[in-house]
C-alpha cells in the first residue's frame, strides 16, 4: 500500500480572482477563453511590476512560453508597469 494522502475535494474547487472580470460578450468559447487568459496574464505582469521571470514563476510557465503567451495575446511587458514603478 502507498503512504500517499489523499488529495482534498477543496483543492480541485477554482478561485476565481475579483480582479479579473472576463467579458461576457464573447461570441464564441475561444473568444472568452482568450479574454480570461490575457485579463489573467494582464492582472500577474502588474502584480510583478512587469517583470517577466517572476511573472512566469507566479504562472508556472517558463520565460519562454510566457512571451510567447504576450506575442499571441498582444500584452507588452512595458505597458504593465505603473507610472509609480517607471
Amino acid at each position: 500500500m502507498s503512504s500517499r494522502q489523499p488529495v482534498p475535494r477543496e483543492a480541485f474547487v477554482f478561485q476565481a480572482s475579483p480582479k479579473i472580470t472576463p467579458s461576457i460578450n464573447a461570441k464564441s468559447l475561444s473568444d472568452y477563453m482568450y479574454d480570461c487568459e490575457r485579463r489573467y496574464i494582464d492582472q500577474v505582469l502588474k502584480d510583478n511590476a512587469g517583470r517577466i521571470s517572476k511573472s512566469a514563476t507566479a504562472l508556472g510557465i517558463s520565460r519562454k512560453n510566457l512571451w510567447a503567451k504576450m506575442k499571441k495575446l498582444r500584452l507588452a511587458a512595458e505597458k504593465t508597469r505603473t507610472a509609480q514603478q517607471l
